[in-house]
């Protein structure tokens, strides 16, 4: 299959377009800018909020897939709704005007379903409800895909919730320590975190890339999954987990919280019925053992003084 990957370079893209090319698919990279290091499949520099570049991109790429995972976590709200909304729309536009037997595969966020105090799980039927605006930028290009495909667009949408892999965006809570634990250990410091008691649904990155192969490779079309675990973690167990993965083990300072300002704890726990069938899985990958690896990783990176994290502002 001839596929486009959009944020080929980035910290999700760079994995699935490794697994596109191991199953001999030909992968067309839209990226921003041009990497540095050099890739073993074809690039395109494009910015995707230009309609007529993406439009030129589409076009000449002829595809029969594409996977969306260009996006932004952090920035302002102009920059978060040009890079989650205003690319979104471009691209669904351009492929349904210039490649419409392509199928689009778009990764949303759990961040759409916004905050909940229950660890009921969340259903992909369930009302969305976005706190802050990367939730409402993911949810409107959502909406607008949603839309599109009553024109004809033909597309799934993948909402990933807490993605934790070998390697970590640091603007992600596992990333960040992970980071910050490895500068510590050359200088014998503390690790300052902010508040570690939210309840989350961590999912591994190959769990993800599995369903998105199912996905793309089945030729499936109109799936919303929810890409979780159904496992509930308290955020800080998971950073001391790491923590004691070090030789005298780290210590971490969490943030207080001002007396006055306690609050329910922040709880997002996905229902992951439709995501282990679509991705054909009896269960999810372990979280502990991927962190397990992602630490060594992260450690022999700092012997070799290499960063052992993403630092792209992109994300799913």
């Amino acid at each position: 299959m001839r596929i486009v990957l959009t944020g080929a370079v980035g910290y999700l893209g760079s994995v699935i377009a490794s697994e596109l090319k191991l199953r001999h698919h030909e992968v067309i990279g839209f990226v921003r800018r041009m990497p540095v290091g050099k890739v073993d499949y074809h690039l395109i520099e494009v910015e995707l909020t230009d309609e007529a570049a993406v439009a030129s991109a589409v076009t000449a790429s002829r595809p029969d897939a594409v996977i969306h995972c260009a996006g932004r976590t952090l920035g302002n709200a102009f920059e978060l709704y040009r890079d989650n909304t205003v690319a979104t729309v471009v691209l669904a536009d351009a492929i349904l005007a210039n490649a419409p037997a392509a199928i689009l595969t778009a990764l949303g966020s759990a961040a759409e379903y916004g905050r909940r105090s229950s660890s009921s799980p969340i259903k992909e039927c369930d009302a969305c409800r976005p706190i802050g605006t990367y939730g409402h930028a993911k949810l409107a290009a959502s909406q607008y895909l949603a839309s599109v495909a009553l024109r004809g667009l033909r597309h799934n949408l993948v909402r990933p919730f807490n993605l934790v892999g070998t390697t970590n965006s640091p603007h992600q809570v596992i990333g960040s320590f992970l980071e910050k634990a490895q500068r510590a250990r050359m200088h014998r410091a503390a690790v300052h975190m902010g508040r570690l008691d939210a309840v989350r649904d961590f999912v591994a990155v190959g769990d993800l890339v599995r369903l998105i192969l199912n996905l793309v490779e089945g030729r499936r079309q109109g799936e919303v999954v929810n890409a979780c675990s159904g496992v509930g973690r308290r955020v800080r167990d998971l950073v001391e987990f790491l923590a004691t993965r070090a030789d005298p083990p780290i210590e971490v300072i969490e943030e207080e919280v001002p007396p006055g300002f306690d609050a329910p704890p922040d709880i997002a726990i996905g229902d992951p019925t439709h995501f282990f069938s679509v991705a054909e899985m009896q269960h999810a990958t372990s979280v502990e053992g991927v962190l397990e690896t992602a630490w060594h990783a992260a450690e022999a990176a700092r012997l070799q003084g290499n960063p052992a994290v993403d630092h792209s502002a992109y994300d799913s």
